[in-house]
């Protein structure tokens, strides 16, 4: 019998660091290879498609408020102070 796979959600915003989206995305991939099952979304406020602090285009899996991410395994975020203010009034990534 075979576990779920585990979901890991990872919010981005525009603005957002790539390397803050590349290096957890990569990290749950690597571990793939040893026979982890991360399934990796990523989820905008909105849902609308964001554009990297470079200008590098980031489409997006769906939006916090329509795919929960109370239902991941895993949500991780960027380092950002004003991640709060990014996301629609009542939505909670970290909330279970």
């Amino acid at each position: 019998m075979n576990a779920a796979p585990h979901r890991v959600a990872i919010l981005v915003y525009d603005g957002v660091t790539l390397l803050d989206v590349a290096g957890p995305a990569e990290v749950f991939k690597e571990a793939n290879r040893f026979g982890a099952d991360y399934r990796i979304v990523l989820l905008s406020p909105t849902g609308a498609d964001i554009t990297s602090n470079l200008g590098v285009r980031i489409a997006v899996d769906g939006a916090v408020s329509s795919e929960p991410a109370i239902s991941a395994s895993t949500c991780t975020t960027s380092d950002s102070d004003d991640v709060d203010e990014r996301l629609p009034p009542g939505s909670d990534p970290a909330s279970d």
